[in-house]
């Protein structure tokens, strides 16, 4: 996403969350915004944007927002999905917002995020959520006990027709 690709963009004396910070990342979301229109043109059926990481502070997540408003617009709604990963956010208001962008489908990391459980409460019964479940990076082979009490913790909030289970 925009903001990941700009924290990871070496720029000698640019400080992250700096005014030409943030205009890489308007920048960054204006490339990507035309690069998902294509690809949704030519049929994909979804397109996802990992952007795995997030602002920490509130005034940074208005920014972040309306950066994400500039990479959605004018795209299929239907066909776009958030990868989150194991980003935090910030809270049920913070995450209701984020919920909230034209994207229908949300990837979220449980593994790794256990605080996921708690924002999941404010996740809107018309998308899609893909719960990461098992841990895909560790070989750590999660019991059949843990994966069962993950799942069934997530199915409380979210309706079996709107949620995938996946790796991390």
């Amino acid at each position: 996403g925009p903001y990941t690709l700009a924290k990871y963009t070496k720029m000698p004396g640019v400080e992250i969350h700096s005014q030409p910070f943030w205009a890489l990342a308007w920048s960054y979301a204006e490339v990507l915004n035309q690069e998902v229109r294509e690809l949704q043109k030519s049929g994909a059926a979804l397109v996802r944007i990992d952007e795995t990481e997030l602002p920490h502070f509130w005034q940074d997540t208005e920014k972040h927002l309306e950066i994400l408003q500039v990479l959605v617009a004018q795209t299929d709604f239907p066909r776009l999905a958030l990868n989150l990963g194991t980003a935090t956010l910030q809270g049920e208001v913070t995450a209701s917002r984020y919920f909230s962008l034209a994207f229908s489908t949300f990837f979220l990391d449980f593994v790794q995020n256990g605080r996921h459980l708690s924002i999941i409460r404010v996740f809107p019964k018309s998308k899609t959520l893909v719960a990461g479940i098992m841990d895909g990076e560790d070989t750590h082979l999660e019991s059949e006990a843990e994966l069962q009490e993950l799942t069934l913790a997530i199915r409380e909030h979210i309706a079996a027709d709107r949620l995938a289970l996946a790796l991390n």
